[in-house]
């Protein structure tokens, strides 16, 4: 019974953190939208920004994944 209680919470906290990652990525659509006209540099500065915060997502994604109770 006790093993059903940790699953159930387990995939709840999986929910939320997927809730939470969709929301994220249509602020990202929503920002990158609102965006007209970028030069090179700024272009460059975005995307290691970006590649840095999809870096994160993705440790956060594995650790919560793997994570055991």
């Amino acid at each position: 019974m006790s093993s059903t209680l940790i699953k159930h919470s387990h995939s709840k906290r999986r929910r939320n953190f997927l809730k939470i990652i969709m929301e994220m990525s249509r602020a990202a659509a929503a920002i990158k939208d609102s965006k007209k006209k970028i030069s090179c540099r700024k272009l460059g500065g975005y995307l290691r920004q970006q590649k840095g915060r999809l870096y994160i997502i993705r440790r956060c994604v594995v650790m919560l994944l793997c994570w055991h109770d």
